[in-house]
């Protein structure tokens, strides 16, 4: 006789003989084909383990296969044994803890362990729920995971969650697709598909929004409609509760936002004083204000000096946002042809003293230049338009080169002069 041993518990599943139980056993591994088994559930409080003799009957097994059970305290009394309450469990199901899988009909390969887990399982299946009141709401409910107390305990509808951790996803009723691992995460989710938080409070107070990212403690924790954002470190996007694509990377990053959209923050505190505003990007720079849009900011450019043969200067291509440096060398040119008269466009532009406004240049210091539109009226080659065709500033490095031409053009002809007077003398 082949004797297979289960690990102590205080619920035990005793496997009465005539029942065709045997086909499950055997698929479980507990006995082995061909062989009469007793099966032991070790019991600490008792004198010796409580067997029961499992019979091969290949003519019992059914095509449903039906495991008659009975729960049993761990005790030595045999009469509350014999008294035990009696339950059918479908094939390929494994329940442990008092009412757990209480209610389950036709629902197959369930698995619940610890108080109330799955207890309202009816027609659900491939669920696996593990701690009180794991899944604890669920009728018919597919492929989902708790493991943690009450982690997916409301859970009706939604399908492929899960959820570890205690109170991970308690609320959810519908929602599908959602990944919650730590204490509390994802705890308001109701209805909202698609999130993934990994950290212990992390998306606490979700309830609608969707396919969010949050990795880290805190992360994302207010927000309540705010969909497609992700957020890596301890508290990134803390604050917000209805902003959207926004992507924050670092302890802190984007901390106080709580109005705006694609915004990125990459680092440590990176943009962490905004509260509202869109398209901005904070690249390790502890910079900007509370209210501001599409600005950029680099960590240490500012103080950064280079210098010397090999610097150049940043330019931005304003019709892609494309970053890059000035280039003159011939290799990137064609149609060369001396400049002549064409630099004296320059004797119509009209040179102005100005002030830029405050959300410009905060401090509004005295400048001196030309205005872009005034050039584009004297010649439309020397203004710099957007993506939308808007004019936004001037070619000044093609208006330098064309005062040399004209600085050049004088010098010949006072060079001609002192020629000519030198030769009358």
């Amino acid at each position: 006789m082949t004797q297979a041993i289960l690990p102590a518990c205080t619920v035990a599943v005793i496997v009465d003989a005539g029942f065709s139980c045997e086909h499950a056993l055997l698929r479980a591994g507990i006995i082995d084909p061909g062989y009469n088994s007793t099966v032991n559930f070790p019991s600490r409080h008792s004198r010796g383990p409580v067997q029961a003799q499992v019979y091969e009957n290949q003519a019992s097994i059914t095509r449903r296969h039906y495991v008659h059970t009975r729960y049993v305290r761990a005790s030595a009394d045999r009469a509350s044994r014999r008294s035990a309450t009696r339950r059918w469990l479908p094939r390929c199901q494994y329940s442990g803890g008092e009412n757990a899988l209480l209610n389950l009909t036709t629902g197959t390969f369930n698995t619940a362990v610890g108080f109330f887990a799955l207890e309202n399982n009816d027609l659900g299946n491939y669920n696996t729920a593990i701690g009180a009141g794991a899944f604890f709401a669920t009728a018919d409910s597919m492929m989902n995971t708790a493991v943690g107390a009450g982690a997916l305990l409301l859970n009706t509808g939604g399908t492929n969650n899960t959820a570890t951790g205690a109170f991970a996803l308690i609320n959810n009723r519908s929602g599908t697709g959602n990944t919650a691992i730590g204490n509390q995460a994802l705890q308001d989710n109701v209805d909202a598909g698609g999130n993934t938080a990994v950290g212990s409070l992390a998306m606490l107070a979700n309830t609608d929004g969707s396919f969010n990212t949050s990795l880290g403690d805190n992360v994302l924790r207010s927000n309540i409609t705010g969909a497609h954002n992700t957020a890596v470190g301890a508290s990134a996007l803390f604050s917000t509760a209805a902003s959207d694509a926004n992507t924050a990377v670092g302890d802190f990053a984007l901390f106080s936002l709580d109005g705006g959209s694609n915004n990125l923050a990459f680092g440590r505190n990176a943009g962490w004083l905004l509260e509202s505003g869109d398209g901005n990007l904070y690249i390790g720079a502890d910079a900007g204000i509370t209210s501001e849009s599409n600005h950029t900011y680099i960590a240490n450019i500012n103080t950064t000096s280079v210098s010397g043969g090999g610097t150049d200067t940043v330019t931005v291509d304003l019709t892609t946002g494309l970053l890059g440096h000035l280039s003159s060398s011939r290799r990137y040119k064609e149609e060369i042809q001396p400049m002549n008269a064409a630099s004296e466009t320059l004797y119509r532009l009209k040179p102005v003293t100005f002030r830029y406004k405050k959300e410009i240049n905060p401090r509004q210091t005295l400048e001196y230049g030309l205005v872009a539109e005034d050039v584009a009226d004297v010649d439309a080659d020397l203004a710099i338009r957007n993506k939308d065709g808007e004019i936004e500033s001037v070619r000044y490095t093609a208006v330098n080169a064309m005062l040399l031409n004209e600085f050049l053009k004088e010098h010949s002809r006072v060079e001609e002069l002192k020629s000519a007077t030198a030769q009358q003398r």
